[in-house]
């Protein structure tokens, strides 16, 4: 546990590292620090700026920024540290100036006080002190945000001085404590650590109370400026307890961040896999806007890595019961072998007895006299008038009179052939009635308008009356162009609507009955029968052209056709049942024919005609039927 924490601190300072590096090279930022502590009045010195000036510069170099640290700066170092600075900032996307030190402010101007500053009157200001508009001169060359924090303000025995030397020979003096509001701000962000005209503590640990929140905020990742300092603004009034109240004044279009360590971080760590890289992120910058990203990454893997759990631990299961499965086979598989072993021993032992049994009935029969001799097997004529006494085939009869003429069964077969020969023959089959072709004819020749026509020739393609409907459709348009108002359509009645629903459910083969525009019960069910097998939604009280539009959106058969016993379906027909030989029709379908004839031996006497085969049994064939002996 302790070497992967210790792998997990080592990751992350990489991380960090790397987003310094990159923050670095994303965009240029410098920063001024100056911490004027040693005064040469040792009654001037402070005991924090230096502290304060070195670690705000550290922080702000370890954040990316360009630092220029100069400490316990005379005039001429102060003016020449803003001049590299005034450089420096150039261009930069981002400008920072801090100041600790003693400051004062005169006739509303702002100065910085240099170590070497010695103040006799008015005059010397300008040429002993640093005036805080050389600073924004500098800074404002700075095409992006500019910063400007001035811990100053400290208790100043010079400013004191200063008063005391001046208030004589002038009619007014201004107040010199503190520092003045700077006018016209805009793209900058002042931070005073003190109010106004009011001083500020030096503090009384290694940094300024000022410069300690400051430091402590700036640490924050991801926190935006004006929200740093308005944290800081509260830790500095809580910690005076109100005596000393930081004022910060932001003139930014957009946000500023100072440490933005926590997006670049993110940036490398955003599409990890590895739970610690997130758990790192939240602890090293619990204050940043991404710790909620962070957080549902987290859960993310955390539910992937559960659900991976969950999946292997079923596959396990699984695996575990296919093999429990397999044994449970392998068992079963085995029962059942000794069963079919059991089993192939008894029927071995049945056989044995089996044997022993026909053994002993042999035994027995040679014992037994000998059987009586057959029955006489009846003669050919006998069998065949057997097979033909109820056939009403008077041909087969005659041929049987010719083919035995001197058996005792002619006259039976002379009377079948003269009672079959007294039946009157069928009366002929009516003659076939119109067909659907020719009742849609009858029911369009006539008509006026030529979409019925076109709808006859889209439906029937290959009829002989197809010319006489082009032909009908084209005289039909030629009247058209001829009339200059168009005739209203014919209005059909309820019979030639009926009529013509009768003629399309008779083309997808719903209605079988006669077309006579009798919309009665079987019209009505045939109209039900397509609504349910199409399937369509149609009225069934009185038909209407909507309803034979619905039907003539089908092209096929919609019903199946339905054929009386005996006879099968072919396409759009019926066709009568022939079956094979050996077999005959019983309720609609072919089956064996079982004969029920017991054999009989025939007679030496007999001698059937057309004997077939040459030694053995007798055989003759009668009616393309074999008969034998």
């Amino acid at each position: 546990m302790k070497i992967f924490a210790s792998a997990l601190i080592f990751i992350w300072g990489l991380i960090l590292v790397a987003a310094t590096s990159e923050a670095a090279h994303a965009e240029r930022r410098v920063a001024l620090v100056i911490g004027n502590a040693q005064y040469k009045n040792p009654n001037n010195s402070l005991a924090n700026p230096l502290n304060d000036a070195r670690d705000v510069a550290a922080l702000l170099t370890s954040l990316g920024f360009e630092v220029v640290l100069t400490v316990d700066a005379d005039k001429r170092q102060f003016d020449g540290s803003l001049q590299q600075f005034a450089r420096m900032a150039t261009d930069a996307d981002a400008a920072l100036f801090y100041y600790a030190g003693h400051a004062m402010q005169y006739a509303g101007h702002n100065y910085l006080m240099p170590t070497d500053a010695e103040l006799e009157d008015e005059v010397s200001l300008p040429y002993q002190m640093v005036d805080l508009e050389s600073v924004r001169f500098a800074i404002e060359r700075a095409k992006g945000a500019k910063i400007l924090i001035l811990d100053a303000c400290r208790t100043n025995p010079v400013a004191d001085r200063f008063v005391r030397a001046v208030a004589g020979p002038t009619r007014t003096l201004a107040n010199v404590r503190g520092l003045a509001r700077i006018d016209k701000t805009e793209g900058m962000v002042v931070s005073y650590a003190t109010a106004a005209d009011q001083v500020a503590e030096d503090g009384k640990s290694r940094n300024s109370t000022y410069t300690t929140a400051l430091l402590t905020h700036m640490k924050e990742a991801g926190l935006e400026i004006e929200m740093m300092f308005r944290r800081v603004a509260q830790d500095v009034t809580a910690q005076t307890r109100g005596r000393q109240r930081p004022e910060t004044v932001v003139s930014l279009l957009g946000e500023f961040y100072l440490n933005r360590s926590d997006a670049t971080a993110w940036e490398q760590i955003k599409d990890a896999q590895e739970p610690g890289a997130f758990r790192g992120f939240m602890s090293q910058f619990p204050f940043s806007p991404r710790v909620q990203d962070a957080k549902y990454r987290l859960e993310m893997i955390e539910l992937t890595a559960r659900t991976r759990a969950q999946a292997e631990e079923q596959r396990r299961a699984a695996e575990r019961q296919a093999e429990e499965q397999r044994k449970a086979a392998e068992r079963q598989a085995d029962e059942q072998r000794k069963a079919a072993e059991r089993e192939a021993d008894a029927r071995r032992e049945a056989d044995r007895k089996f044997a022993e049994r026909i053994a002993a009935l042999d035994a027995a029969s040679k014992a037994l006299p000998p059987p009586p001799p057959p029955p006489p097997t009846p003669k050919a004529d006998e069998l065949t008038w057997d097979f033909l006494k109820d056939s009403s085939d008077i041909a087969a009869l005659k041929r049987f009179v010719a083919e035995f003429p001197h058996s005792a069964l002619r006259a039976k077969a002379e009377a079948r052939i003269a009672a079959l020969a007294a039946v009157p023959p069928p009366p002929p089959p009516p003659p076939p009635g119109p067909s659907v072709e020719d009742l849609m004819w009858a029911l369009v020749k006539d008509t006026k308008d030529p979409d019925q026509l076109r709808r006859f020739i889209a439906q029937f393609p290959n009829s002989p009356r197809r010319a006489d409907a082009e032909q009908r459709v084209a005289a039909l348009a030629a009247e058209a162009a001829k009339a200059p108002v168009p005739p209203p359509a014919p209005q059909l009645d309820r019979r030639d609507i009926a009529r013509w629903v009768q003629l399309e459910l008779k083309r997808v083969g719903c209605f079988t009955g006669p077309v006579d525009g009798e919309y009665g019960a079987t019209t009505r069910t045939a109209l039900q029968n397509f609504a349910k097998l199409a399937p369509a939604k149609l009225a069934d009280t009185d038909p209407t052209p909507a309803t034979v539009k619905a039907i003539q959106d089908f092209n096929k058969r919609v019903c199946p056709l339905e054929c009386p016993s005996g006879e099968r379906a072919d396409g759009d027909r019926c066709i009568r049942i022939v079956c094979p030989a050996g077999e005959v029709m019983r309720n609609g379908a072919c089956v064996a024919k079982v004969a029920t004839e017991q054999k009989r031996t025939v007679t030496p006497e007999a001698k059937p005609p057309h004997r077939v085969g040459g030694g053995g049994g007798k055989c003759f064939q009668f009616q393309g039927r074999q008969f034998c002996e």
